[in-house]
């Protein structure tokens, strides 16, 4: 196995060799309650698009409690399954649940949003989903929508330390922790940033010091979005 530039190369058939790199989010999967409120918000709302749709028939999900449990022994609970894009490709996939309680568990940070719901004082798995916007002007217009189709959310706020990012709270209909943010490149708060602002941490892991190089981010990619290759 051949190693270029950090990484290793995987043989495919026809003898070339490619290497695998991340280039994005294929989807992420979060339960709902029910695909009508859902859509709803995520289309309606956010402006996602619907990549492709499945689903039983009526009498097909009327029934199920009449065929034979899957393969772990469960009737089927799950009805529908969309999948939906962002303008960039990223993918959101929503499994509807009609019979079962979807609420998410609250976030670890639940000062920052609104409606005053408590904080999760045991956070473990994902703690809440970061969708991206280019610039601090369509963060303000998506806030000012989201007041207009009144969903609570919290005043843009700025995160401390090295992140750079300004963020908008909410929540969608099943309790999901969800956040606004822009990196807001090309804004004045970037004239003054030297590569020392990001990489702050005391205490580094020693995997992270013994592979600096190879593993941070190149210093451009701090003042602009791009391309991986």
């Amino acid at each position: 196995m051949a190693t270029t530039a950090g990484r290793s190369k995987q043989s495919v058939s026809g003898g070339q060799s490619v290497a695998p790199i991340l280039n994005g989010v294929n989807h992420l999967v979060i339960a709902c309650s029910d695909m009508e409120r859902s859509l709803k918000f995520y289309c309606g709302v956010l402006g996602m698009k619907v990549k492709c749709a499945s689903g039983p028939s009526a009498d097909d999900w009327a029934n199920r409690g009449n065929t034979p449990p899957g393969p772990d022994g469960r009737v089927r609970a799950n009805k529908r399954f969309y999948w939906l894009e962002m303008a960039n490709g990223d993918v959101l996939a929503l499994l509807e649940f009609p019979d079962m309680d979807t609420s998410a568990p609250p976030t670890y940070f639940g000062h920052l949003w609104p409606q005053g719901r408590p904080s999760n004082n045991t956070p473990g798995g994902t703690d809440h989903i970061a969708f991206n916007v280019n610039t601090l002007e369509e963060q303000k217009a998506m806030r000012q929508q989201l007041i207009d189709q009144n969903i609570p959310c919290s005043e843009i706020t700025w995160a401390p330390g090295p992140t750079a990012v300004s963020s908008v709270w909410l929540y969608d209909p099943d309790g999901n922790a969800i956040e606004i943010a822009t990196w807001n490149f090309g804004g004045s708060e970037w004239s003054d940033r030297t590569e020392e602002f990001w990489y702050t941490d005391q205490d580094m892991p020693q995997c992270f010091k013994d592979n600096f190089e190879e593993w941070r981010v190149p210093e451009h990619w701090h003042r602009t979005s791009h391309n991986y290759r």
